[in-house]
């Protein structure tokens, strides 16, 4: 990496991307007018490989495609859930950049195609997709709300979001709230066992039981560090997921796959 020049990974497949490759791609630059925008904070790149199969994909959700929507307050780990489930392996950089707005991503598992909607998660972009939900919510068929059970702090304002998102959600009548998921996440191995976390536990419980949420949702305690215990290759290839739900199981607490957290 060249002295000035900030170190970038493709915003998909997170790989190091290097300027020399960006500037050759985009000839059409100067060097003096791709080295602004190669260090400006407020973009984001792609490899050739990503970018080209993100134009490839860039057509309305048909039938083959389930639409799967990902949101929840910033850095609940909405981003690496999606990245451990569409590569099958936990991130090996889990300090992972904020998303920015809506990200759309395949994922091909088990035969299977899946279209996940990743909705930042920080005040600005939550009014966005409020106000304009009829940009991002039609045709979801599983909603995964994610909750940091590491920070507390974040517990009201996080199920006062879910509240809103649910009141969007009624005006779907084709939208079952059984595919309404609320994943509790961090629920890290070592950390379940402490009275810390049986506090957060506890804290978060209250709030939901005053949240007053339409009956049928499921809710599970997740971590990635529950992957490699739970994931195994040559079973998991051979199985035949109905949702996406389902393939979340990998995330779950070990032997503890039933929709509860406690």
């Amino acid at each position: 990496m060249g002295k000035g020049l900030k170190k970038r990974l493709c915003w998909d497949c997170r790989r190091l991307l290097g300027f020399r490759e960006f500037h050759q791609t985009n000839q059409f630059l100067s060097e003096e007018e791709a080295i602004p925008l190669w260090n400006n904070k407020h973009l984001e790149f792609y490899c050739c490989t990503c970018f080209a199969k993100r134009l490839r994909n860039h057509r309305k959700i048909d039938r083959d495609f389930k639409k799967i929507l990902f949101i929840g307050l910033e850095n609940s780990g909405k981003s690496a859930i999606i990245d451990t489930l569409r590569f099958m392996h936990v991130p090996i950089n889990l300090d992972l950049l904020p998303t920015r707005g809506c990200t759309i991503l395949d994922a091909f598992i088990n035969g299977k195609g899946y279209v996940l909607w990743d909705l930042a998660g920080t005040l600005n972009y939550r009014l966005r997709w409020l106000t304009n939900h009829k940009k991002y919510f039609p045709k979801t068929e599983e909603l995964f709300f994610v909750i940091d059970i590491q920070d507390p702090s974040k517990f009201a304002p996080a199920i006062s979001y879910l509240k809103d998102i649910v009141q969007i959600l009624k005006e779907y009548h084709h939208f079952n709230f059984r595919t309404l998921i609320i994943l509790v996440h961090k629920s890290d191995p070592e950390l379940v066992h402490s009275p810390e976390y049986g506090e957060h536990v506890e804290t978060l419980r209250n709030h939901l039981e005053q949240s007053d949420l339409p009956n049928g949702h499921g809710i599970y305690a997740t971590s990635l560090m529950n992957f490699d215990h739970n994931h195994d290759p040559e079973t998991f290839n051979q199985e035949e997921f109905n949702s996406f739900e389902e393939i979340m199981s990998c995330l779950l607490r070990p032997k503890k796959k039933c929709p509860t957290f406690i």
